[in-house]
């Protein structure tokens, strides 16, 4: 069975990694590409709260991983840190980032003339 690429939208207030991606870009994920250090991803979580499930994603650069955590940073505010692998279990490859010019602080440049 072939699998697809898929994307996710960057909610409204995840700044965290600006300007790799800012809020209403699109980032799209392969989820059969082999994830590699040095690179960005989106990591994921499943979260049950009462009776609502729900999965979560982070989009950060993978700088390192032990056995039991995957070291990540993101750009705003800088800094690194340790994710438990229990918690995050699942990370895949960013294959593209689609900005969305309408987004606020958006890449548009405004129009000549």
């Amino acid at each position: 069975m072939q699998q697809r690429c898929y994307s996710y939208r960057v909610p409204d207030t995840a700044t965290e990694m600006v300007p790799f991606c800012r809020p209403g870009d699109d980032i799209t994920v392969c989820p059969v590409d082999k994830v590699e250090l040095n690179k960005h991803v989106v990591l994921y979580k499943h979260v049950v709260l009462c009776d609502l499930e729900e999965t979560r994603c982070l989009v950060r650069y993978l700088a390192g991983e032990t056995a039991t955590h995957w070291v990540v940073e993101q750009c705003n505010p800088r800094g690194r840190i340790s994710l438990n692998k229990s918690e995050w279990p699942t990370v895949k490859k960013i294959c593209g980032v689609k900005f969305n010019q309408a987004a606020p602080g958006n890449r548009a440049i405004p129009p000549l003339g």
